[in-house]
């Protein structure tokens, strides 16, 4: 095999032409759109970074609402078990009051009416007596 200068530069030649036509025509164009799609992924990626923060900054809002209410609903059980409470405590000392009221009139109707009570029996039991004794000294005599 010879080497020939010709064929040399003219397959230099070519090449350079093949590679400039390339170039132009697939190389360039294919690169355009590697980079445009590049940049869409990288502004999704982008977007569902941004996403994913927002969606863990409204569950972690939501968290805080829900500890919130659930502490405003336990405040306000506390607050409805207190007020309960003392109306639970005032209805026992009314309740509590009256009986004694009511305990208080019956040992005052009570003292009366033994009051009352005793002075008729006592009568009546100082006739029996005599009604007896003298009914004794009648068998006796």
């Amino acid at each position: 095999m010879s080497f020939d200068i010709s064929v040399f530069i003219w397959t230099l030649i070519d090449f350079v032409l093949l590679y400039l036509v390339l170039n132009f025509l697939l190389i360039k164009p294919l690169f355009k759109v590697m980079d445009k799609r590049k940049a869409k992924v990288d502004a999704a990626a982008g977007a569902k970074a941004k996403l994913v923060a927002e969606q863990k900054e409204r569950e972690a809002q939501r968290a805080a609402e829900l500890e919130q209410a659930k502490a405003k609903q336990i405040a306000e059980a506390k607050q409805n078990e207190a007020i309960a409470s003392e109306k639970r405590k005032a209805e026992l000392e009314k309740r509590a009051l009256e009986t004694a009221e009511s305990v208080t009139q019956e040992r005052a109707k009570l003292a009366k009416d033994s009051e009352d009570f005793l002075p008729c029996r006592k009568s009546e039991l100082d006739a029996a007596a005599k009604a007896l004794a003298d009914a004794l000294t009648d068998k006796e005599a």
